[in-house]
């Protein structure tokens, strides 16, 4: 497996997201982001999983994720594995990534979470 990142940059006066680049370790040692930290603020940084949805879309770190007919995850790296955390517990992404798609982003789509599987949720850091 590649280690692989997808980062999303803000304006660095405006703070409004205004770039995302998916990028391998080997790229970031060689600089690739160089030009990109001199004009951008990093917004966040997400891990590849390794897998892909049922749609054949890479799957990465604080996805928003859909499952079975009604359940929403937002994928997390919990006691050692990729998991699918929502209010009614921690599932194991491998299980569920050929019958689910990711939807969005945690942090970008927050509209995202107001899912029945996140009501009564205290939407903390590890969560999302």
């Amino acid at each position: 497996m590649v280690n692989k990142f997808r980062y999303i940059f803000s304006n660095k006066d405006s703070n409004e997201i205004e770039k995302i680049t998916y990028i391998s370790l080997k790229e970031i040692e060689q600089g690739r982001l160089i030009d990109d930290l001199k004009k951008y603020t990093i917004f966040s940084r997400s891990i590849f999983t390794g897998q892909r949805d049922q749609k054949n879309q890479e799957i990465y770190q604080d996805d928003v994720f859909d499952w079975a007919s009604h359940s929403r995850g937002v994928i997390k790296f919990v006691n050692g594995q990729w998991a699918l955390s929502n209010k009614n517990g921690i599932f194991s992404l491998y299980g569920y990534c050929s019958d689910g798609v990711v939807v969005g982003n945690a942090l970008l789509d927050k509209d995202l979470l107001n899912h029945f599987d996140f009501k009564t949720l205290e939407l903390e850091e590890s969560i999302i």
